[in-house]
C-alpha cells in the first residue's frame, strides 16, 4: 500500500501539483480573499484538477512514455494501470463533491470547459501541432480565471496574471516536445516540432519569447504597475527565458531549457503576484 502510494503521488506530479496550490493560494491573495473555508474547496479543486489529468495523460501516453520518460510509474509498471484508474475515479468523485459546493459559475465553468479539455487533451489536441501546447498552456492559466470565478463571480480581474501564465507555459510546452521528438516521432503524435522541425520551432519559441516580453512590459505601462513588478520581471523571466531562447540546442539541451523553463513558471508567481 505505501509503494502504491508512493507511485500515485509521483503520477500527479508533485511539483506541479504544489505550484497549482500556490497558485490560486496567490490568486486569492490579489483579490483579498479573508475566507479561508473557500480557499482549502478551491486548492482541492484545482489540486484534484491537476492530479486528473496528469494520470490521464499517464494513461493515454503509456506507451510513448516507454520511450521518452521510462521512469514513470505506469511506464515503469510501478503501478498498474487499474491502479491508476481506480486513484483516478477515487480522486475524481473527492473533486466533484467539493466543486458543488462552489458558486454555479464555477462549477459549470470546470464541468462545461476545463473538465472537457483535460479528458479530451492527450487522444485529441495534443497530436495536432501548437493547438495542443495551446489547450495545455490555457488549462493551466484558467487557474487564475477559476480564483476569480469563485470569489467574484467574474474573471476579468484575473485576465493579465491569465495571459501571462499562458505564454509562458507555450513556450515550455513547445520545449518539452522538442525534448520527446524522437519517442513522438516513433508513435507517430504530430506535436509542433515534429510537424515543421526544430529549427522552424525555435523560431517560434523565440517570436513567442519577444510577444511576452512586450505583454509583460505592456502591462506595466498600462496597468501603473510598481517598478518591483518590471524589475522582478527583467530578471525572472525576460533573462532567464530570453536566454534559453537564444542559447536552446546550441549550449543548452532541450531537457536543460525545459528545466529552466520551469524554474521561471514558478518563478513568474511572484511576478504576477506584483501585478496587485
Amino acid at each position: 500500500m505505501t509503494k502504491y502510494i508512493k507511485n500515485i503521488i509521483l503520477t500527479s506530479r508533485p511539483l506541479n501539483v504544489a505550484i497549482s496550490i500556490a497558485t490560486t493560494a496567490l490568486a486569492a491573495n490579489m483579490l483579498d480573499l479573508d475566507n479561508s473555508n473557500l480557499l482549502v474547496k478551491m486548492m482541492i479543486v484545482v489540486a484534484t484538477s491537476v492530479f486528473i489529468a496528469n494520470a490521464l495523460n499517464d494513461m493515454f501516453d503509456h506507451k510513448v512514455d516507454t520511450i521518452n520518460r521510462p521512469n514513470r510509474p505506469l511506464a515503469s509498471g510501478s503501478i498498474s494501470l487499474k491502479g491508476l484508474i481506480a486513484a483516478v475515479i477515487a480522486v475524481s468523485i473527492v473533486n466533484l463533491v467539493v466543486l458543488f459546493y462552489l458558486n454555479a459559475m464555477a462549477f459549470y465553468f470546470c464541468l462545461c470547459l476545463i473538465y472537457p479539455l483535460i479528458v479530451m487533451y492527450t487522444p485529441l489536441f495534443k497530436p495536432s501541432p501548437f493547438i495542443g501546447n495551446a489547450v495545455i498552456s490555457s488549462i493551466l492559466g484558467f487557474v487564475f480565471l477559476f480564483v476569480d470565478i469563485c470569489i467574484n463571480k467574474t474573471m476579468s480581474n484575473m485576465v493579465p496574471p491569465f495571459i501571462l501564465a499562458f505564454m509562458l507555459t507555450m513556450i515550455r510546452e513547445i520545449v518539452k516536445d522538442m525534448q520527446d521528438l524522437d519517442g513522438d516521432k516513433k508513435m507517430n503524435l504530430n506535436t509542433l516540432p515534429n510537424a515543421i522541425g526544430i529549427e522552424k520551432s525555435i523560431s517560434i519559441i523565440r517570436m513567442l519569447s519577444l510577444i511576452l516580453f512586450g505583454i509583460g512590459l505592456f502591462f506595466w505601462k498600462e496597468l501603473g504597475l510598481s517598478i518591483y513588478y518590471l524589475t522582478t520581471f527583467i530578471v525572472f523571466i525576460v533573462l532567464p527565458v530570453g536566454y534559453t531562447a537564444i542559447k536552446i540546442n546550441k549550449v543548452l539541451s532541450f531537457k536543460t531549457a525545459a528545466d529552466v523553463l520551469k524554474v521561471c513558471t514558478a518563478a513568474g508567481l511572484v511576478v504576477i503576484y506584483l501585478m496587485k
